[in-house]
């Protein structure tokens, strides 16, 4: 950017972020886990659209990841030698994205890698990453904070829209609502007016349809 700002030289940069999905208990489970893996999925995560982690009402989390894995299946029968899964990048990416899901265990999540052939992956000859769901997440793990941009969900459980993750308390300053799910009518303008100001835009249903 110095260099350039010499001369009449245009720049273009990708700010990364953290691009969250609420989805509430009115939502139809089995389309928006579809919308949203699909998306999580499109060359493993490794796009700007990709939504970054889920914010889901407590009594909907086991139907998501049931449905979640229900799509994979449907999508990706197999990963490993699969030409339509997207390898990362390189090694590594491959090696900050597996640390993040390291560090996000050592600190008590549960991980559900989704491998529907039950392929090996430590001898592979791409970097392959199954997709990931992290479960019973909490603040002080590193995938909460850092944008993930690889094939790896963890999921937040909350109560009501006033979740401090929900109400900005402690979104990081790049966040992004990439898609709310389940909100109708008034419900879906009361739920945006209560967010912080964020970049970009909010989304009801989804950014990407099936």
């Amino acid at each position: 950017m110095n260099a350039a700002s010499q001369n009449l030289v245009p720049v273009t940069l990708e700010l990364g972020g953290k691009s969250p999905v609420v989805i509430s208990e009115g939502a139809d489970m089995k389309v928006s886990a579809k919308r949203i893996m699909f998306g999580k999925t499109m060359n493993a995560g490794q796009i700007c659209l990709a939504p970054d982690y889920v914010l889901i009402h407590k009594s909907k989390k086991d139907e998501f990841i049931k449905y979640s894995e229900e799509a994979i299946k449907e999508f990706y029968p197999t990963i490993k030698d699969n030409d339509d899964y997207t390898s990362i990048i390189n090694e590594r990416h491959f090696d900050r994205i597996n640390s993040l899901i390291d560090d996000a265990k050592e600190k008590g999540a549960d991980i559900n890698q989704i491998n529907p052939a039950g392929e090996d992956f430590s001898q592979q000859e791409f970097y392959k990453i199954p997709p990931t769901i992290i479960t019973n997440t909490t603040e002080d793990m590193t995938v909460m904070h850092e944008e993930i941009f690889g094939p790896v969900l963890p999921v937040v459980e909350f109560d009501d829209v006033g979740h401090s993750r929900i109400a900005g308390l402690q979104w990081p300053s790049r966040a992004r609502l990439s898609m709310a799910q389940g909100f109708a009518g008034e419900r879906f303008l009361t739920f945006a007016r209560r967010l912080p100001r964020i970049a970009g835009a909010v989304f009801l249903i989804g950014i990407l349809a099936l």
